[in-house]
């Protein structure tokens, strides 16, 4: 009898280690794929400005009715000091 109740112990024992280890590694994984996980543990890049000098933008605008479409663009220049 001594022998059957402790064998009923370790295979309780065994699954609740089972479920406490599948609990720790859910929440390392959890943990380590969070988006915000390299924002925290290394910081934005640096964001430099726009070097001093003149820049030529263009803008394209569509419309469109389903049948036909009108495209019409305009050049604009930027001067960056």
């Amino acid at each position: 009898m001594g022998a059957a109740c402790s064998v009923g112990r370790r295979a309780w024992l065994r699954r609740l280690m089972l479920l406490a280890l599948l609990g720790l590694v859910t929440t390392l994984g959890t943990t380590a794929c969070n988006p915000l996980y390299d924002y925290y543990h290394h910081g934005p890049s640096v964001n430099n400005p726009t070097p001093p000098g003149t820049y030529t933008v263009t803008v394209t605008g569509q419309s469109s009715n389903g049948v036909s479409a009108i495209t019409n663009s305009t050049t604009i220049t930027v001067t960056v000091k």
